[in-house]
C-alpha cells in the first residue's frame, strides 16, 4: 500500500482514551503563584484575566489564575468558562491529551453551559490531532445546532465536521459538506484558517487517489494512468494553490509538503514500472537508464516545494510544525535525482528575499 495511503487508513482506525484528570489537582500547584486578588473580585473577572494573559502568552501565569476559580470550596459560577480557559492553554503549550481531558470534564460536569458547546468543538480537535477522527465526528455531532447558530459558527462547524469525516473515512459525505461550505464563503473573509484547512483535506483526497493507480500492464494502459495521475495530481495542486491564496501560513507550508510527497512517490512508483514487453535484457537496461534520467524532473518538481517552504517559513519567522518535516524531505533528496541540483554556493533557502513570494505550485 502506498504511504499515503496506509497513514491515512492507521489515522482513520486511531483510537484514543480520554485520560481521567482532575483539573483542580491539575493547577493546585500554580496556587500562589501570581498575587492574591482582592476578596471583592468576582470569578468572572478573574477568568477574563486569566484568557488576556493566555493571549499574552502567559501560560503559566493564566493557569495560576484559573487555579483560584478551580480550587474554591463553593462551586463557582465561573467554573465552566474557566475550564474552558484551562483546556486552551494546555492546548497552546501542545498538551494535546491533557486538554482533551479538561474539555471532555467540562462538557460532562456542565452539559448545559453555553461554553460546553465549544468545548466540545475544541474536544473534537484535540481528538483530531490525536488521529482519533471518528471520536472527532461523535464529538462535533454533540453540538447542539437547534438553537440556531450564527454564520460564522455555522460554517465553522461544517467545514470542521466535513475534514473530520473525509478523514474517518466517510469522503462523500464530508466532501459534499466541504463543497457546499467553501462555496458558501468564497466571496467572503471569515473562517479562513478552517477554509484553508478544508482545500488542503480535499488536496489530500486527490493525491491519495493519485497514489492508488499503479503502473503495470500494457505500454498504453501505463501511459493512460500516468496522465489520469498526473490530472489527479493536477486537481492536488489547485487545491493548495487556493489554501496558499488564504494566506495561512500552517496550511501553505502543508500543502507545499504534499505536493513534494506526491510528486517523489510518483518518480518512485515510475522507475518500479513494468518495462515494454520484447526487451532484451540489454535493452531494459538501457530503458531503465533512460527512465531514471527522464523522471529527474519528478525529483527537481517535489525538491522545489520543500524549499520553498523552508524559505517562506523563514521568511514568517515560522518554527511550527511542518517546518521539521520539509527539510527533512529537502535533504533527502539526492542531487543526482535533480534535472539541475542547486548551486552549492547558494544562500540558504531560509535567508531567501522577502520580496520572493511566489510560490511553485
Amino acid at each position: 500500500m502506498p504511504p499515503l495511503l496506509l497513514l491515512a487508513a492507521l489515522l482513520a482506525c486511531a483510537h484514543v482514551r480520554v485520560p481521567d484528570v482532575d483539573p483542580v489537582r491539575l493547577v493546585a500547584p500554580l496556587l500562589g503563584s501570581v498575587p492574591a486578588y482582592p476578596a471583592h473580585v468576582p470569578d468572572a473577572a478573574l477568568v477574563e484575566d486569566a484568557a488576556a494573559r493566555r493571549l499574552r502568552g502567559d501560560l503559566e501565569g493564566a493557569r495560576g489564575v484559573l487555579a483560584f476559580v478551580l480550587a474554591r470550596e463553593t462551586p463557582s459560577p465561573a467554573e465552566a468558562e474557566a475550564l474552558y480557559q484551562l483546556g486552551l492553554c494546555y492546548e497552546a503549550e501542545e498538551e494535546t491529551e491533557v486538554a482533551l481531558a479538561v474539555y471532555d470534564r467540562l462538557v460532562r460536569t456542565f452539559p448545559d453551559a453555553p461554553v460546553s458547546q465549544d468545548g466540545w468543538f475544541r474536544r473534537a480537535l484535540c481528538l483530531e490531532s490525536l488521529g482519533a477522527h471518528r471520536q472527532a465526528v461523535r464529538s462535533l455531532e454533540r453540538i447542539r445546532t437547534s438553537q440556531g447558530l450564527d454564520r460564522h459558527d455555522r460554517y465553522t462547524l461544517d467545514l470542521q465536521r466535513g475534514i473530520s469525516l473525509v478523514r474517518s473515512g466517510r469522503r462523500n459525505k464530508g466532501l459534499r459538506l466541504l463543497d457546499d461550505a467553501l462555496a458558501a464563503t468564497s466571496d467572503t473573509e471569515e473562517v479562513t484558517y478552517l477554509r484553508a484547512k478544508a482545500y488542503l483535506t480535499r488536496a489530500r483526497v486527490w493525491a491519495e487517489a493519485a497514489a492508488r493507480i499503479r503502473f503495470t500492464g500494457p505500454d498504453r494502459r501505463q501511459a493512460r494512468r500516468l496522465e489520469e495521475r498526473a490530472t489527479y495530481l493536477r486537481h492536488a495542486e489547485a487545491e493548495v494553490t487556493a489554501a496558499t491564496a488564504l494566506k495561512e501560513p500552517e496550511w501553505i507550508l502543508e500543502g507545499l509538503l504534499l505536493l513534494g510527497r506526491a510528486y517523489e512517490d510518483l518518480r518512485s512508483d515510475l522507475l518500479q514500472a513494468s518495462p515494454p514487453r520484447g526487451f532484451s535484457e540489454e535493452g531494459v537496461a538501457r530503458w531503465q537508464a533512460e527512465l531514471e534520467t527522464r523522471t529527474r524532473i519528478l525529483g527537481t518538481k517535489a525538491w522545489r516545494h520543500y524549499d520553498e517552504g523552508v524559505a517562506l517559513a523563514g521568511r514568517l519567522g515560522w518554527v511550527g510544525r511542518p517546518l521539521a518535516e520539509l527539510r527533512a524531505a529537502r535533504a533527502a533528496i539526492r542531487l543526482e535525482a535533480l534535472v539541475k541540483p542547486p548551486a552549492s554556493d547558494a544562500p540558504p533557502a531560509e535567508h531567501a528575499s522577502e520580496s520572493d513570494q511566489s510560490l511553485p505550485l
